[in-house]
């Protein structure tokens, strides 16, 4: 009779307690951890890339051929948002996407008036540009907020080598981005009000040789992925004096082709290394 009672009761605890940590988890259901970081990894880079189309757009002052590029661009961050957003929802974090969909609004609503001055002007406005930008940092900000509220809540973590390459792909769109902006200037510097609290591209560009090196020793000789690193330090070795004097001279083209393929080749390789392909 004690055995059972004594078994009865140990039912009964681990009952109360399965159920105490199923109501303790969070609400992460719609997808997985790993799909949701991929997502907001897919959003960074995709709200980053039409920052630098709309800077070659209005550099070129409303060239057509830019304009196709800029709104092709802008298209695919659109469909990334909704897949974001549709990959989250009933995940928990309601009041993160409701926030990060109003701040997408924004931008693309500045977005609008800075394309439909340079169309008709070839060129907009300080203050039309520099809200456009501020809207896409906002949103860019509250996505960083999103990925930390998942990791945090699902205890969920990317492997290392995963990260190092996510986040070298997106350093470099970031410097992309900031090198197009500087170079399209009429004055050589940024559109942006209080740029003088951000990374100077120089700088980030140090940032992004040291986690090249990491990658580099992470993935030693022989290692079948030692190829796509290989190719990533070439073409790294093209564009790092144009980053780190990018005060002197301006070299738009070379720093967009070179810096486009190796940011594919960071983008693939993580996905492979983390089983995606």
């Amino acid at each position: 009779m004690q055995t059972r009672t004594s078994f009865r009761i140990r039912a009964a605890l681990f009952s109360a307690s399965l159920t105490l940590s199923t109501l303790c988890l969070p609400a992460f259901g719609a997808a997985e951890p790993a799909v949701m970081l991929h997502g907001i990894f897919d959003a960074h880079m995709s709200l980053l890339q039409t920052s630098a189309a709309f800077q070659g757009y209005q550099g070129a002052e409303g060239d057509p051929k830019r304009g196709a590029t800029l709104n092709a661009q802008l298209a695919n961050t659109r469909a990334t948002m909704a897949t974001l957003e549709s990959d989250l929802a009933g995940a928990g974090v309601d009041t993160e996407l409701a926030e990060i969909s109003a701040s997408w609004k924004s931008a693309q609503t500045q977005l609008d008036v800075a394309m439909q001055a340079i169309a008709s002007t070839g060129f907009a406005e300080f203050a039309v540009m520099d809200a456009y930008l501020k809207a896409s940092d906002q949103c860019e900000a509250l996505l960083g907020k999103l990925q930390s509220r998942i990791v945090e809540s699902t205890r969920y973590q990317v492997t290392p080598i995963v990260q190092q390459l996510r986040s070298e792909a997106l350093l470099l769109q970031q410097m992309t981005a900031a090198y197009v902006e500087r170079s399209n200037s009429q004055f050589g510097s940024s559109y942006r009000a209080g740029q003088e609290e951000q990374e100077t591209i120089d700088a980030m560009a140090v940032r992004f040789s040291h986690g090249l090196d990491k990658l580099l020793e992470a993935i030693p000789a022989g290692n079948p992925n030692r190829p796509q690193i290989e190719r990533v330090r070439t073409n790294w070795g093209f564009m790092k004096k144009s980053f780190m004097n990018y005060t002197e001279n301006s070299v738009p083209f070379l720093v967009s082709k070179f810096s486009g393929e190796t940011i594919t080749l960071l983008s693939e390789l993580a996905q492979t290394l983390e089983g995606k392909k």
